[in-house]
């Protein structure tokens, strides 16, 4: 697929390829060359500007004597008229009677000949021999050789060493080249307009003709990257980098409570998921926002170079926050463009306090405390986890009923994982034991707690559960007692 900026307006041309209307690019190199599908403009080597015209003729073929030419477009002149007669509508001419090619197909290699009419001299013609690229580049040999390592979850940027100064036209390809073609990556032209062909937001080019990889998918372990500069005066230069993958740990992903809500750990790198981001897809930028009450902010682009300090693209096209914060918490938006950026997500951050999502609680239960006594409070939604059979990270909290933030008490990595305690009373009466559950070690309550279990498994959705332990006070228990004692068997005033 192919595909120029700016994205949008995009139409398709028969070969599937997605093409902009709007940007009309000069030939370049020598020899001459046209890229397939896009907009094309060749200069009437015969026209002498200030010249009075009866008319201008563009054909293509050997030469204007030749029977088998084919008129393309004809501007008639005569009478102060303007007329063209094109034969087909992909062919248009500009003021400059210039040939325009509204989308290059390969029937368009070959010579192509403008033949101009004068009122008072005979008519002249010149030719343009030009070749057409598709999505190969032809080899050849290199002026400057490097190497490089890439680690994969990040995205980097390969310097085009033969780009001493802004070209005309550049093209990234990857293959072995020099005696094969390679495989074009995609092109920028003069005035700014890229092209992407098979790989879409994978690589984008910048101004000083690098190439960003924001995505190793297609990557192998090994690989050579070619920059194909065209300067002005048509000459060609050639360089390629040799590029090694290193593999590395990848951030860890933002825990998920649904589809559209997630959880990031302060002070850890994560990374939030591009749901609208398929691999091997063929948008042309992706881009994320953060949004808050009066707009939407940018926070990184597939096509800028240069990246947010506190964040990055991941490999696949996910944000990595890099530490996180408090003022990370908000909603999030992945736009990959065509119109698949309405939704968003919303992004809580936990730290020494746990904000409540407001999501279903798949169990609750309740107990009645007593000073001096140790207590067991199971973590049902552990128990759920352990049915469906995957790692999970499980979370105690604590706050008063109704409250929407709670106090972390601790994590816990299960199976047989790693344990963290934030023991935020500042003493050892919360332990959580390698199934879940937590005890509470001669703990005093003064009021009515609830003790949330969140459990997040890797992959799935967030499942939490709740214990209620309701205080009750020694002048209430002591009534009840003397009330119920002589109407109710014991096993019923001792729970009282």
């Amino acid at each position: 697929m192919a595909c120029i900026q700016c994205c949008a307006s995009l139409s398709t041309t028969s070969n599937s390829r997605w093409v902009s209307n709007t940007s009309i690019q000069d030939i370049f190199g020598g020899p001459r060359y046209l890229q397939k599908t896009v907009w094309h403009k060749i200069r009437c080597p015969a026209f002498r500007p200030g010249e009075s015209l009866d008319g201008v003729i563009w054909y293509q073929g050997s030469s204007v004597d030749d029977p088998s030419k084919a008129r393309l477009i004809s501007r008639d002149l005569r009478g102060g008229i303007n007329k063209d007669t094109p034969a087909e509508e992909r062919y248009s001419m500009p003021s400059s009677h210039s040939l325009v090619i509204k989308g290059v197909e390969d029937r368009d290699e070959g010579r192509f000949l403008c033949q101009v009419i004068p009122q008072t001299t005979e008519a002249r013609d010149a030719g343009v021999d030009v070749q057409v690229i598709d999505d190969t580049f032809p080899g050849g040999s290199s002026q400057v050789s490097s190497s490089a390592s890439l680690q994969r979850g990040r995205r980097h940027t390969l310097p085009c060493e033969c780009a001493s100064q802004t070209p005309d036209v550049v093209y990234w390809s990857t293959g072995e080249g020099v005696t094969t073609y390679t495989q074009i990556i995609g092109a920028r032209f003069s005035d700014g307009t890229t092209l992407h062909i098979q790989h879409g937001a994978d690589y984008s080019i910048g101004s000083d003709a690098s190439l960003t990889v924001n995505s190793l998918n297609d990557v192998q372990d090994t690989q050579r990257f070619w920059c194909h500069v065209f300067k002005s005066d048509g000459t060609l230069r050639n360089c390629n980098t040799n590029v090694k993958i290193t593999d590395r740990q990848q951030p860890n992903k933002a825990l998920k409570a649904s589809s559209t809500s997630f959880y990031v750990l302060e002070g850890e790198e994560q990374t939030l998921p591009c749901w609208n981001w398929t691999p091997g897809g063929t948008t042309c930028e992706v881009q994320w926002f953060k949004i808050d009450s009066s707009a939407r902010h940018v926070l990184l682009s597939s096509n800028l170079v240069e990246a947010d300090s506190e964040s990055e693209l991941a490999s696949d096209f996910g944000l990595i926050i890099k530490s996180a914060g408090g003022e990370d918490s908000g909603r999030y938006q992945c736009d990959t463009g065509e119109g698949s950026g309405g939704g968003y997500i919303r992004v809580r951050v936990i730290g020494r306090k746990f904000p409540l999502d407001g999501g279903d609680v798949s169990s609750s239960s309740k107990i009645y405390f007593k000073a001096g006594t140790n207590y067991t409070l199971p973590c049902q939604a552990a128990s759920d986890s352990a049915e469906i059979g995957s790692p999970a990270t499980v979370f105690w909290s604590f706050a008063k009923l109704g409250n929407a933030t709670t106090t972390v008490i601790g994590r816990l990595h299960i199976p047989g994982g790693s344990k963290k305690m934030s023991d935020p009373r500042d003493n050892n009466c919360f332990s959580i034991s390698p199934e879940g559950a937590l005890f509470l070690n001669g703990c005093l309550e003064e009021e009515d707690v609830r003790y949330w279990c969140h459990v997040f498994p890797e992959n799935e959705l967030l499942i939490k559960s709740y214990v209620d332990l309701v205080v009750k006070s020694e002048y209430v228990h002591r009534t009840c007692l003397d009330s119920m004692r002589l109407l109710l068997p014991r096993n019923v005033f001792e729970t009282c």
